[in-house]
């Protein structure tokens, strides 16, 4: 029995300046309808409950609807986080609508059980929730009794962002436009993204408050690896510095579960980067978490890496151990599926990231601060991505250093394997997807099904603290009306949320300026079209 110890790692929070959050958001209707099982198969006339949120309070007669395309969670999360939308939805006089996801939040179509057998989970696919969406927005209309041509603004962060880019492909008669924040479409096979760059992100955001962080986190791994493959007493060692619940066992996977669970701490961190307190984490959330591994050198790096990820494991402040299967579901993702074992949320995830969500991350411990991914193959990198991905330095130099990776790798023969990045292996995914869900996964289907590089009608925000931006779309096609914002200071889809005039960065506030005159301008464009 291990002697646990009090688990510290947001103690720091209570003496911390309290920070006022973004305005809320008044509260939605909450409706619910049938909703088709399968569109694309007549035979199947199942049906199922999908849950959507309505606000109509702002909507003015000739007012477009902005719809926002439920993502990987509940869809009062994305309601809650929206701020931006709700305040321009003010000023344009627009009806708001929000349609969960299917197999996520409360429309899971046969309960947390049954819509995980085999048959049924083959119905959660991007062409099956775009077609739930293309219903719901037909549904409203006439349950709201509004115009046939009334202008629909689609909105999405993340995944969600993803959604209404497809949907201009591929429903561009019923989504006029599009507002993809933080979107990471070219972190799928085909997007021409180096697959290290997700953690190097996360490891620049760390070391940006502290140079000394990202080496202390290695040091750290190798600390509490070394001690683990050591013999018992070093298992144990680690399972008390750790303060994990249940003992470390013994092998390379279990070293790996660990790594997988802080490297899904820091990610997280860094993805909700914030300028204001958010789910129980302070604000900048990664400074809070750097300190806490520089606080006390007498303490050993071991247990200063669980302190420093439990600010985000143990934001509750209720914790007295860690339990890893509680807090990181083992997944297809590496990136994470969210919460436990056993959440409906990260099963679905499991899933699309098992079959069309096919992501290009990995980690390699030169460009990032964790241990290599253990499937690992070299990726080559051509001279054209040197300075293909846009015109920031940071993209360029981050390309220059991958480009030496491959020269090293080059010149020593294969001799020194760790010169180069790691490529996240297709073999082992579809080995773990085969055995878990009886699926194959199809890295190719989403940039081959849906070309959005000429579509229209679509703005792309990215924050350049948020470790998706490299997936982002950096450079859009302006013949086609579609614009990318890169924005300074900005964590996961900021410009999303509300306007916080003490806390956010000016390139927050010019960006959401800049998207206010585009989508006003497309309302307009977009009237006087369908008019025709």
């Amino acid at each position: 029995m291990v002697m646990m110890k009090a688990v510290l790692c947001a103690a720091m929070l209570a003496a911390a300046v309290v920070v006022a959050q973004p305005p809320t958001n008044p509260a939605p209707q909450e409706f619910s309808m049938s909703q088709v099982f399968d569109h694309f198969d007549k035979s199947d006339g199942r049906t199922f409950t999908e849950r959507y949120l309505v606000y109509a309070e702002y909507y003015q007669p000739g007012g477009p609807m902005f719809f926002t395309a439920g993502g990987e969670s509940d869809v009062h999360g994305g309601y809650a986080h929206n701020g931006f939308q709700f305040e321009l939805a003010q000023q344009v006089g627009a009806f708001i609508l929000y349609a969960e996801h299917r197999f996520y939040g409360d429309t899971l179509p046969f309960g947390a059980e049954d819509s995980y057998t085999r048959d049924n989970i083959q119905k959660l696919t991007i062409e099956q929730a775009m077609a739930d969406f293309v219903s719901v927005i037909a549904h409203v209309k006439a349950q709201f009794s509004l115009p046939d041509d009334i202008p629909v603004i689609a909105w999405g962060g993340s995944y969600a962002g993803e959604l209404v880019t497809y949907m201009r492909v591929a429903y561009p008669a019923v989504i006029h436009a599009s507002v993809a924040g933080s979107a990471p479409v070219n972190y799928h096979t085909g997007g021409d993204v180096d697959n290290g760059r997700y953690f190097a992100v996360t490891t620049d955001d760390f070391g940006s408050t502290n140079p000394e962080c990202p080496d202390l986190v290695r040091s750290a791994f190798n600390e509490l690896n070394t001690k683990a493959r050591a013999n018992a007493a070093g298992r144990s060692w680690v399972t008390s510095e750790l303060m994990l619940c249940s003992p470390l066992a013994q092998g390379e996977d279990a070293l790996r579960m660990v790594a997988l669970w802080v490297e899904n701490a820091y990610a997280q961190l860094a993805m909700l980067d914030y300028p204001w307190p958010y789910n129980g984490l302070p604000a900048f959330p990664i400074d809070e978490s750097c300190a806490l591994m520089t606080r006390d050198p007498n303490e050993s790096l071991t247990h200063r890496l669980g302190q420093s990820i439990g600010l985000l494991y143990n934001s509750t402040l209720d914790l007295k151990c860690f339990n890893i299967s509680e807090e990181y579901y083992p997944c297809s993702d590496i990136t994470g599926c969210g919460g436990g074992v056993g959440d409906p949320n990260a099963m679905s995830w499991d899933y699309q990231s098992c079959t069309q969500l096919i992501g290009n991350v990995d980690t390699n411990n030169i460009t990032d601060m964790f241990p290599p991914s253990p499937y690992s193959t070299f990726a080559p990198i051509t001279l054209k991505s040197v300075f293909s991905s846009g015109t920031k330095l940071r993209i360029q130099a981050y390309n220059l250093v991958l480009i030496l990776f491959q020269i090293c790798h080059l010149l020593t023969l294969n001799l020194l394997p760790n010169c180069a990045p790691p490529r996240y292996d297709l073999d082992s995914l579809t080995e773990y997807c085969d055995s878990t869900w009886g699926a194959t996964p199809d890295p190719l289907h989403l940039s081959k099904t849906y070309p959005y590089a000429n579509a229209t009608r679509i703005i792309f925000s990215n924050g350049y603290l948020d470790p998706w931006w490299p997936g982002g779309v950096l450079d859009a096609n302006k013949k086609f009306e579609q614009y990318t914002i890169l924005i300074d200071e900005a964590a996961h889809h900021l410009d999303f949320y509300g306007s916080d005039p003490l806390h956010d960065p000016q390139a927050v506030v010019d960006a959401r300026q800049q998207e206010a005159e585009i989508i006003k301008g497309w309302i307009a464009e977009i009237a006087q079209e369908l008019k025709q």
